[in-house]
Parts: C-alpha cells; structure tokens; sequence
C-alpha cells in the first residue's frame, strides 16, 4: 500500500481518556453534565461517577483486538523498533511475535485502521482475523503482510514485497506482488494468482522513457492539485530518486475490488495528465476482460446513520439520538456544536457509546450509558478505543504517543 494511495472507504472508531489514574495521587478530572468534578484519590465517587474500577497505564504498546479478558493484541513501539505484539494485565509484559529492528518499519493493523476513520463500527473489520501490514516510513517501499488467527491464536505470515491488498469479507484476502494479482484465503491460508490478460499487463507496463517527461507530466499534475511554487521545487528535488525506483520497479500499486471488477494502477499512472499515457483499469474476473477507467460507483444519499440498536445519527441535523427497538426517537443526546461530532465506538453489549466533541482538536470524548443516560466528558489525546468482549474492559491508544492505558469498569 502506498502512502500516495487515496484510501476511499469511510470505516469506523472511537477514542479516549485523559491522563489520569484511579488509585494513585493523580489527579481525574470528568465532567459529568456542564459540571467539572475533580476526583482525587477519592474511589467511592470515582465508582458512582465514572464506574471505573482500575486504570492501568502501558508503555511502549497500542492495543487493538481483546485475545481474552487478560491479554490484548497489538504492537509495541520500544527503542523506535515496531513489532507485532501481546499486552498481558497480568503481569503487564509485553511479548513481541516479529523480529523488526529496522527502525523504518512500522507496523499498522486493519483493526487500527478502522479506529482512524470517522464512522461507526464496534466489531473487529474481519471476524476470526487481525490483518497487518508492516511497511516502510520510504513511501515507495514494499510491505509485508501478517494475518493474526484469532480461533487458533497464531501468528502467520501471509506474503512480502506486497504493493497493495484489499479484504473483501468472506475470509477472502486480494494483493499484488509486481503485476500479479493473488487472492488469499485466510482459512486454509492457501493464495492462487489471478492470471491477467496480456494486454492489460503489457499497459501496466509502459513507461515515460525520459526524467523530463516523467517530470513535465508531475509538475502539470501538481499544478493542477494546487500546488505552491516552493512545494513544486521541493517534490521536484525527490522526483529523479523516485522516477529512477519506480522505473526499475514499476509495480501494481493500488487495488480497489468491487465484486468481480478490480479497479488497478501501476506506477506509471502516478502522475496523470493529458501529456502521458498513463492510465487506471477495471479489470473484470469474471469475463476476463478489461477497460480503461475506474469502477463505476453509485451513491445513495443517507440522511442517517443508525448504531446498532440503540442510537442514530439524523446526518443532516447533527443530532445524535437514543433510539427505541422499532427505531423511534425517544431522547435526545446531544447536537452540534455543543455535544456531538462523530467517531462513535459502541461496546458490543450495546450499553455504551463513546464519541468525540467538537472541535475535534482537543479530542475530547463522551462516555454515554445507555442504562442510566448519564454522560462523562474526557478530555486526553487518545485516537482510539477497543473494548472487551464483556463490554467491562477498554483501551485507550495515545495519539501523540506510543503509551496507551486500560480501563476495567465496575460490573
């Protein structure tokens, strides 16, 4: 996957929590209403305020997927080195699954992906699996590709020198090495190669044969996308090591499937403009055939976005509603600008939500319960939040950090 690639699918999240502990000298701070309550070292408010029963803070290591009720899958960030790896409560260790000790890998995982997006899931993206990717901070660097099985609770390997991948649901992973497309199955973690024309190959293929029509092509390109003067030269300056890597190892480097068509790229098509031939196709798996062009899309406006069963978003109003089993409004929780914005993360008990306010810059959270319609402001730079199976247990990714924290409610 390249950091270029325009990654158009709306996914999920939520966040939280500030920096605070319950069972030390440090200061909590809640909100609870328009009201400011300091909490300091103080549990039996601390359990009728926030519920909280421990807060454990953790080094080194964001979480995204609940193994068990002790064990979180993640990666740890120590000395700059990124790995896969598992938090234990127990005795708060942290065991890497890879090997990385290259400080320009960096480890991202589907699940992390979904808590970067603004919309609504509480579910992992794909059911029994944790896909990652560990790829280069280098932009046109190759990626490896990891699935974590969740039912057997092992690591594995998928492939390296990836260029792009795509999970399509069914346990069906898509990704490309050079100009071939394979497809994955995550089950029997067996892959087949999609055999493409040769002619769509032999288009991929092609090339500008000179820097300075590679060079014409981006700076029309860049202009176009407004581009500054002084951003010009900057890119420019990068553009002779790129034009050079991407020459020699020009690759399908963007995949979007849809059904049976899959929408590619290779490099060639990076910088596109009536001065070059270089193009985006639609591949069609079933008929094997092809066509210059992206797939068709159709959109259908929404005018709301429902959360599970228990709330949803009137999208144009900005309201933010608790909802009744047939899909009534029957209160209010909050509207725009003074309560609600988005990133909603609902426990899979359905009792909670969590969702940001605006402005989003200061990443403040609400807790909302649906039990006693009470709401908790958390103000604190977290981007993302996964709860336990149990709806008991969160935790709380850093977004400017590496650190992260774990927040067992009361029962």
């Amino acid at each position: 996957m390249n950091y270029r690639k325009i990654v158009s699918s709306i996914l999920i999240v939520a966040m939280l929590m500030c920096t605070f502990t319950a069972c030390s000298s440090k200061m909590v701070e809640a909100k609870t209403g328009n009201n400011i309550k300091t909490l300091d070292n103080q549990q039996k408010e601390i359990n009728d305020v926030l519920s909280i029963k421990k807060i454990i803070d953790v080094e080194d290591f964001h979480g995204y997927q609940w193994l068990d009720d002790n064990r979180i899958l993640g990666k740890s960030d120590k000395d700059g080195y990124e790995n896969i790896a598992i938090y234990d409560i127990r005795d708060n260790t942290v065991k890497d699954l890879t090997d990385n000790r290259n400080p320009e890998k960096f480890i991202e995982s589907s699940n992390e992906k979904v808590a970067g997006k603004c919309y609504y899931q509480y579910k992992q993206p794909i059911e029994d699996f944790v896909l990652y990717r560990m790829g280069n901070r280098a932009c046109f660097d190759l990626n490896e590709i990891f699935i974590y099985d969740l039912k057997n609770d092992k690591l594995v390997k998928v492939d390296e020198n990836v260029g792009d991948h795509q999970y399509v649901g069914n346990n069906q992973l898509y990704y490309t090495k050079g100009l071939q497309l394979f497809r994955y199955d995550l089950v029997s973690k067996s892959k087949s190669e999609i055999k493409l024309p040769v002619d769509l190959t032999n288009n991929l293929k092609s090339w500008v044969s000179t820097f300075e029509e590679y060079k014409k092509g981006a700076v029309k390109a860049m202009k176009e996308q407004g581009y500054s003067e002084n951003e010009l030269d900057r890119c420019l300056k990068m553009d002779k090591e790129r034009y050079e890597y991407e020459k020699k190892n020009n690759q399908i480097e963007y995949i979007y499937i849809k059904g049976e068509e899959v929408q590619l790229r290779s490099f060639n098509a990076n910088w596109c403009s009536s001065d070059l031939e270089c193009y985006t196709y639609t591949y069609n798996m079933e008929n094997n055939t092809f066509r210059e062009g992206n797939i068709e899309e159709e959109y259908e406006d929404s005018t709301e976005l429902i959360i599970g069963k228990v709330a949803k978003v009137l999208i144009f109003e900005d309201e933010l509603w608790k909802i009744d089993n047939e899909g009534n409004n029957i209160k209010l929780i909050g509207t725009t600008p003074a309560d609600f914005v988005q990133n909603f993360y609902l426990s899979p008990d359905e009792t909670k939500l969590i969702y940001e306010v605006a402005p989003s810059e200061k990443r403040e959270k609400i807790i909302y319960d649906f039990n006693t319609d009470k709401k908790i402001t958390v103000s604190g730079g977290y981007y993302g939040c996964f709860f336990n199976d149990d709806s008991n247990k969160i935790i709380f990714n850093g977004a400017r950090s590496r650190n992260s924290k774990i927040v067992i409610l009361n029962d």
